[in-house]
């Protein structure tokens, strides 16, 4: 909660995230992250969603590109665009199995936020996940920007959730 922004009932957040607002124009829509993560040992994700990392697209909207976990263990890469006045989404990325929690991960993501012909290329560890070519991001999005962290609906469980970062580039 800040005197700017305050989530509504039943969402949580602990994020952190780039000052700078990227201008889409001057990046020519493209936007590269690499970094490290690591969930602690803890209960099971029950949340009904919970985002870990995200393109966020700079307004008051669900972000173009976001790395998350949709009730339980197992990591999902998520593009979106719009498409007649509603956001379309698009799961280019889903595990079979849990993540493992106390071990670091490193996540490299190239994309190109193009409302007709943009794409995400997601690599874990070195092998690649995900390879959409398609559209993604808004036709009035102007900026862009990557915050990380824990934001999600509360989980029916209750539990506790902890994420750890480092070597973010």
């Amino acid at each position: 909660s800040s005197p700017s922004w305050t989530d509504p009932a039943g969402k949580e957040r602990s994020e952190m995230g780039e000052s700078v607002r990227h201008k889409l124009a001057d990046i020519d829509g493209h936007a590269h992250v690499k970094y490290q993560f690591m969930i602690e040992p803890g209960a099971k994700n029950t949340a009904k969603w919970l985002v870990v990392g995200q393109l966020h697209s700079g307004m008051d909207r669900t972000p173009p590109l976001e790395v998350k976990f949709v009730g339980n263990d197992k990591m999902k890469v998520v593009a979106k665009h719009n498409k007649g006045g509603s956001v379309v989404e698009k799961v280019i990325y889903a595990d079979t199995q849990d993540i493992v929690r106390g071990k670091w991960y490193t996540i490299e993501i190239d994309a190109d936020l193009n409302t007709s012909n943009g794409h995400a290329y997601v690599w874990r560890d070195g092998v690649q996940i995900a390879n959409y070519n398609g559209p993604i991001g808004y036709s009035d999005q102007q900026t862009t920007h990557w915050n990380m962290g824990a934001y999600r609906a509360s989980p029916s469980g209750g539990e506790t959730f902890a994420i750890n970062y480092k070597n973010i580039d």
